[in-house]
């Protein structure tokens, strides 16, 4: 595996393309480490999406016909130990990539649920947003001192009320979107 070395995360992501079609992509590490490529590296424009200093790639966004993929952009992180929802923004790069004539074919052309699709997908990366298991710590965290307080009676002590307030505290951290963990 490409990502097996402690605290390597995925930071660039380098291909080639034509005006409307991606040919080959490859993946980069915060070690300096390269993915073998996928597709064409011998055709086409180069291109190289870069995080900068502490930033690391969380999603992927774009448009995809059967066969080929029309349009690419990644999702960029910058966390930092006191706030693990900063620094989240999209890296729009879809119009290297658009077709500045109109298509032949049905397959270069996004489908008509593209929109929905997009939407359910922003939903996914709303929810990578934040460090799932810094939630889960932070989760874990307040559970744990509520069932040690000696401030809090005993009746909202029960387990299930615990667990109740902890799964409410850990979906509220991840904006709603992601299932339980506790």
């Amino acid at each position: 595996s490409m990502i097996d070395v402690y605290d390597s995360r995925l930071v660039a992501i380098e291909g080639y393309a034509t005006q409307s079609t991606i040919l080959g992509l490859r993946f980069g590490t915060s070690q300096g480490r390269w993915s073998k490529w996928y597709g064409r590296a011998d055709a086409g424009l180069p291109f190289l999406l870069q995080g900068g200093d502490h930033e690391e790639i969380v999603g992927l966004h774009g448009y995809a016909a059967k066969d080929s993929v029309h349009g690419l952009g990644v999702c960029f992180r910058r966390t930092t130990e006191h706030n693990v929802f900063e620094g989240l923004w999209i890296d729009h790069i879809t119009h290297k990539f658009d077709s500045t004539h109109a298509p032949d074919d049905a397959a270069a052309a996004p489908p008509p649920a593209a929109t929905e699709d997009r939407i359910n997908f922003s939903y996914f990366l709303q929810m990578r947003s934040c460090d799932v298991y810094a939630a889960m710590d932070r989760s874990h965290k307040l559970a744990l001192r509520m069932w040690r307080s000696e401030s809090i009676p005993d009746e909202v002590k029960r387990l299930r009320i615990v667990m109740a307030v902890c799964r409410w505290f850990f979906n509220a951290q991840v904006h709603g979107t992601a299932l339980s963990f506790i």
